[in-house]
């Protein structure tokens, strides 16, 4: 889209942005947070002029985005210097910075850490004239982790992702330090995205949705974001299940109520019980003698005012609010010279307009995650993850060190190839729950490796991925407790404070098999010390010396339990390499398989989203840990998650066919080129439906294999529908560039069954929950009309760069190059169009010589050498 930017004389803040012609958003007053007191460019009850001083300056300049005019202001707040500045880039971008020459004084408050302190840009949610709800633009947000209501995050779904109409009724947005990320603002149908978020600063820098006052009059109103409460010592008037705000309001003021609570995620969440039964409805209708007792439930409720007390509407506070952006609440103070920034990219359609987006931050930050940095991304790997069947249970009798060594036993004994193993939080030296639990010393508990990891490793011959949570204020390691180093200790937690802690603890593990650095408990370690809510520098700090302390060690790092604004500070980190897209896994009792959404913004920002592990069976051991019963389902997600796969089966109770599906015959992983997401027309259905209080469509996610040919490249696409109704996919949505070519599929569970997909003959995939997903392969049509299917009856990914080269075609048959194991066998399917139609399938055995690479020949039916 084509993006201007119009500045009113006078009032240059106050600048409107075009897409395509059309007004998309107008930036409110500025407002800064300066030793408690509000300055603003256009001053409320309360609060002080934001003085402008001197003129706006204008310049023209050039960086790796591209040419672009900025337009810089002062500002005096009391006796502090403040600069904003726009830069619109010819890219389509446009920045926009809070710097501070001389530091400031911010005077944050913890109590405001959810909010901002500073406001810069902000834009007001509007509707679009007189057009219907259904023309009205769209919002969706990568937004945290949990979702515990707590810090921000607004959408408790399994993706974390929150959607909704972007318009004068839009009164939810993700917010705080767990839901400021990235926001993309949607044209109802998905020709043009403008994508929102910090792109320096990350972990200094929040958003939130600031509300207006309540009217004095009012009894109840607003809160100013959605806060945690129950009420007490009443009754509801009326409660209501899985509608939306407008269908809640109604219901409250057909009651004639004083006000009602709405919780926009449904169903919810939180397990509820005994009396509190009430707490899960998403609509609760306050009588007109009902009384607010505010709590911290983790509810997620809002407040809404509907009448003063003469009964009348409110007059006021009643509109939406402002999407502001700003320093995080809690900032009591900034350094000489520091700033934030914050971009918006316009681009086309919705996947790849945040596609887009992500590629310009890693072009600035240099951010690249190439195919062989990250070991366990291209190999099978074994689990002992919050889930898997060893999860805090090793063998009767045995040691972790036993068990897993008997794991590696049994896979080697039925031919499944794992190449590294995760071990969890029960492998370390932890602080008693009472004393919070952190980590005290990362080193093996007593009973779990009695002849250490090294002998482990060298025994399994395993990478390691090795897990850590946040860290006891009783670590060993601090100097206060008679430790080394420079450590920051408050209440239960604690953070380093020097470069040389991680180096040596890095380099120590890797010395013993670790290849993997996984963080999990990112966002407890962050919340869990005032400073580092307060300062705007120290997380920041933080998380580059753990990085740097892996690339000193030439180790990569996960994050898990990540908030948004760890995945965008992750691009000035390239040890980090992959990053949790699903919750924890939970045998039969979640949808944490479903991460297309949150795929999409992890894979634009150079992170491979992980999967959490999944069992291959539903008979699992004694069965205690949870029956699966959708093993294809969370197996074949694995894969297009591109993050590692991790079975995390007991022993003797592995479907290996199922699992192999994943790999070849030595392990190495047939992934597709990106993470699967889902469609564009998807997303935008979601989020209507979430908007209307209706239930939504389920999962329609796709993926790619470029392969290259001597005069071409071949795109292979990969489509997964689960939890659907039937569905119509358009070729157009699949292949853009390319709507008027054809192409063959084949479902899964039916790969001989062959089918034409074009411009006249869209995919059409019939209704299928869980069991019955389908998965779907597209093949193009080559030279002479063949059609290579590649692995199509064995392999999730059926044609993949890791297996095969580059496909010479011609009339009378095709040339494809082979990877794999030595004594390997491949099974190769093949066809070719005939007269419009696929003809019988055909497949053949091929098998790997010594050398680790043949060339099979089609319609010959040979591989040589």
């Amino acid at each position: 889209g084509n993006v201007e930017v119009v500045y009113p004389p006078g009032k240059e803040e106050l600048f409107k942005i075009s897409i395509d012609g059309e007004v998309w958003f107008e930036n409110n007053p500025v407002w800064f947070l300066v030793k408690g007191t509000t300055f603003s460019s256009k001053p409320g009850a309360g609060e002080q002029l934001l003085r402008r001083v001197g003129s706006p300056v204008s310049k023209t300049g050039a960086d790796k985005w591209g040419t672009y005019t900025q337009l810089t202001m002062a500002w005096k707040a009391g006796e502090a210097t403040i600069e904003t500045s726009t830069k619109v880039y010819t890219s389509g971008i446009v920045t926009f910075t809070q710097a501070f020459p001389d530091g400031l004084n911010v005077s944050g408050s913890l109590d405001n850490d959810n909010g901002v302190a500073s406001g810069f840009p902000s834009f007001r949610p509007s509707t679009l004239g007189s057009q219907p709800a259904s023309n009205q633009r769209l919002w969706m947000a990568y937004n945290g982790w949990d979702c515990f209501d707590l810090y921000g995050c607004v959408s408790a779904q399994a993706s974390r992702v929150a959607l909704g109409r972007w318009d004068d009724g839009t009164t939810v947005l993700p917010y705080g330090m767990e839901g400021s990320g990235p926001l993309a603002v949607m044209a109802h149908d998905g020709s043009v995205s403008a994508v929102l978020s910090a792109s320096a600063g990350f972990m200094a820098s929040s958003q939130a949705l600031l509300r207006p006052p309540p009217p004095p009059a009012a009894k109840v109103g607003y809160r100013g974001t959605p806060e945690s409460y129950w009420v007490t010592g009443d009754r509801y008037a009326a409660t209501a299940d899985n509608v939306s705000l407008a269908q809640c309001e109604a219901l409250c003021q057909s009651t004639s109520c004083l006000r009602f609570d709405y919780a926009p995620g449904w169903p919810r969440s939180t397990t509820c019980g005994g009396a509190g039964q009430t707490l899960c409805h998403n609509c609760r209708v306050v009588g007109s003698g009902g009384s607010p007792a505010l709590h911290s439930s983790g509810q997620g409720y809002t407040a809404y005012c509907v009448a003063d007390s003469t009964g009348k509407a409110c007059a006021s506070g009643d509109g939406p609010g402002v999407l502001t952006y700003g320093l995080m609440g809690s900032i009591t103070q900034v350094d000489p010279g520091f700033s934030i920034e914050i971009m918006l990219s316009v681009g086309n359609g919705v996947n790849a307009a945040v596609r887009g987006w992500g590629g310009q931050l890693t072009s600035r930050y240099n951010k690249v995650n190439p195919e062989d940095k990250d070991f366990t991304t291209t190999h099978l790997g074994y689990d002992t993850d919050n889930g898997a069947y060893y999860y805090y249970n090793p063998e009767p009798n045995r040691t972790y060190d036993q068990t897993l060594r008997d794991v590696h036993a049994y896979a080697k004994r039925v031919g499944i190839p794992y190449r590294h193993v995760q071990l969890d939080s029960w492998w370390y030296i932890k602080d008693p729950k009472p004393a919070g639990n952190g980590a005290k010393s990362w080193t093996p508990a007593p009973g779990t490796f009695p002849d250490g990891l090294a002998a482990f490793h060298e025994a399994t011959g395993w990478n390691i991925t090795a897990h850590n949570r946040m860290w006891s204020s009783d670590n060993v390691y601090a100097t206060q407790n008679g430790g080394q180093y420079k450590w920051y200790l408050e209440g239960k937690e604690g953070v380093p404070l020097e470069q040389r802690f991680w180096n040596d603890l890095l380099a120590n593990a890797t010395a013993w098999g670790m290849y993997v650095y996984e963080q999990d408990w990112l966002f407890t370690e962050f919340v869990g010390t005032n400073k580092t809510r307060q300062s705007a520098t120290l997380a920041r700090e933080w998380l580059l010396q753990m990085g740097a302390g892996a690339e000193a060690s030439n180790r990569v790092i996960q994050y898990c339990m990540l908030w948004p604004r760890f995945a965008l500070q992750s691009l000035e980190i390239p040890a980090v390499t992959t990053a949790r897209g699903s919750t924890d896994y939970a045998p039969g009792h979640n949808d944490q398989w479903i991460m297309g959404l949150s795929s999409l913004f992890l894979d634009s920002l150079a992170l491979r989203p992980t999967k959490d592990n999944y069992f291959s069976t539903d008979s699992q051991g004694n069965g205690q840990k949870g029956v699966e019963r959708y093993n294809r389902l969370q197996a074949v997600v694995s894969t297009l998650s591109t993050g590692p796969v991790f079975p995390s089966d007991a022993i003797n109770d592995s479907d290996v066919g199922l699992i192999l599906r994943a790999c070849m015959a030595d392990g190495r992983l047939l992934r597709p080129d990106r993470a699967a997401t889902n469609l564009d027309s998807n997303i935008l259905a979601k989020a209507m439906a979430r908007a209307d209080g209706i239930p939504e469509p389920g999962e329609v996610e796709s993926t790619t294999v470029t392969l290259a040919t001597p005069s071409a490249n071949l795109t292979y696409t990969y489509v997964l529908a689960a939890n659907t109704a039937a569905t119509t996919v358009a070729l157009a949505e699949l292949y853009p560039t390319e709507s008027t070519a054809t192409f063959v599929g084949f479902e899964s569970n039916t790969t001989a069954s062959l089918f034409v997909v074009d411009a006249a003959h869209p995919l059409t995939l019939p209704a299928g929950d869980r069991w019955s997903f389908q998965f779907v392969t597209l093949c193009p049509v080559l030279k002479g009309g063949w059609v290579f299917q590649g692995e199509a009856s064995t392999k999730w990914i059926a044609v993949s760069r890791q297996r095969f080269g580059i496909i010479t075609a011609t009339d009378s048959g095709l040339s494809v190059p082979v990877t794999g194991a030595p004594g390997e066998t491949v099974v190769l399917g093949y066809s070719r169009l005939v007269q419009g139609k696929p003809a019988l399938a055909i497949s053949f055995n091929c098998v790997i010589p010594a050398s680790g690479s043949t060339v099979a020949a089609i319609p010959g039916n040979v591989c040589s050498p």
